[in-house]
């Protein structure tokens, strides 16, 4: 399979090894994504890939962040349009929302 994955957040190791398992050749994982800066009152989130890079965005990080739609948002940024963008949002219950 030629489509580019990504997965953002803790464990990402795992599921990019499950990824290329499902034919994700070109599968790769961020742990450390985040950068929060209290200066002049702002959070900043940004993935450092290129607007529209990624066919496929896993993250289970969202109940792990400060400021979730930011997370979100950077997601569908690097999802090439028709991308699929997939976020576990409760391990506990194993909710899964789709972007």
């Amino acid at each position: 399979m030629d489509a580019k994955a990504l997965c953002v957040g803790e464990g990402s190791d795992l599921v990019v090894s499950t990824l290329r398992e499902l034919g994700f050749l070109d599968a790769l994982g961020v742990e450390r994504h985040l950068f929060f800066s209290l200066m002049r009152k702002s959070f900043t989130y940004k993935l450092e890939f290129k607007d529209n890079s990624f066919d496929f965005v896993f993250s289970r990080a969202l109940d792990r962040v400060s400021v979730p739609a930011l997370l979100v948002f950077d997601i569908e940024r690097v999802l090439r349009p028709g991308g699929v963008g997939s976020v576990l949002v409760d391990i506990t219950s194993s909710t899964l929302v789709v972007l």
